[in-house]
C-alpha cells in the first residue's frame, strides 16, 4: 500500500480502467488536500450540459456574464456546493481580491468557495478558470486502498494544463501521456497485466 507521505498536493489521479463507476470513469483528478485524515480533490475533465451563465443568472449576479463555458462535474460529495479554480499570474492581492477567501493551490492556482469571489470573477474573468459542482472526497486509509487495487494512477502535477483543458476524453489521454503510457495499450490494461508505455 502506498504510503500517505508519498502524496503531496496537488497532484493529478487518472483513473485506469480498471474504474468502472460511472461518477469516475475516464476521470483525471486534481487532488488538493491528502493526509492521514483523508483526501479531497476535483474532477476536471468531466463537463455538464449546464451553462455557466445560466446559473450566474440564477445566482442572482447581474454583471452581464455571457461566457459558454460549461459547469463541471467536481465529484458526488456535496453536489450543490460551487467552487471555481482559477489561475493568475499576479496574487490575489493585485487583482482586486485581497481579503477574500481563497486557497493557494500552487503557484498561480487558486480556489474559492465564497459568493463574493465567484463575483469579481464574473466582473473580469481570467483567461483560465473552471467552475465544478461537487467535490470527490476519501475517508481514512480509503484512496491508499483503491491505489493498491490499480484503481489510480498519480501524475505529478506540473502546470495548470490539464485543469483547464475542458475535453473528457482528450484530458484523460493526456494526462496518461504525460507518464509515458500509451493511451490505446492503456485501455486493455486489464486484460494484459500491464499498461504499455511509449
Amino acid at each position: 500500500m502506498i504510503e500517505v507521505n508519498d502524496l503531496k498536493p496537488p497532484f493529478f489521479l487518472v483513473a485506469t480502467p480498471a474504474v468502472l463507476d460511472t461518477f469516475f470513469k475516464h476521470s483525471v483528478v486534481l487532488m488538493v488536500h491528502h493526509d492521514s485524515e483523508g483526501s479531497l480533490g476535483f474532477i476536471v475533465n468531466k463537463p455538464t450540459n449546464i451553462d455557466l451563465s445560466f446559473v450566474v443568472k440564477d445566482l442572482g449576479i447581474s454583471n452581464g456574464y455571457s461566457g459558454m463555458e460549461k459547469i463541471f462535474f467536481g465529484g458526488p460529495v456535496a453536489p450543490q456546493t460551487g467552487t471555481i479554480i482559477f489561475s493568475s499570474p499576479k496574487i490575489p492581492e493585485e487583482t482586486g481580491l485581497a481579503g477574500l477567501p481563497i486557497a493557494q493551490i500552487s503557484e498561480q492556482l487558486y480556489l474559492s468557495q465564497d459568493r463574493s469571489v465567484f463575483e469579481k470573477i464574473f466582473v473580469d474573468p481570467p483567461e483560465n478558470f473552471i467552475v465544478l459542482m461537487g467535490y470527490s472526497g476519501w475517508g481514512p486509509g480509503q484512496l491508499e486502498s483503491e491505489m493498491s487495487r490499480n484503481d489510480w494512477l498519480i501524475v505529478p502535477y506540473k502546470d495548470h494544463k490539464l485543469v483547464f483543458d475542458g475535453k473528457e476524453e482528450e484530458t484523460w489521454k493526456k494526462a496518461i501521456e504525460e507518464i509515458g503510457i500509451d493511451p490505446l495499450g492503456f485501455e486493455l490494461w486489464g486484460t494484459s497485466g500491464s499498461p504499455s508505455t511509449h
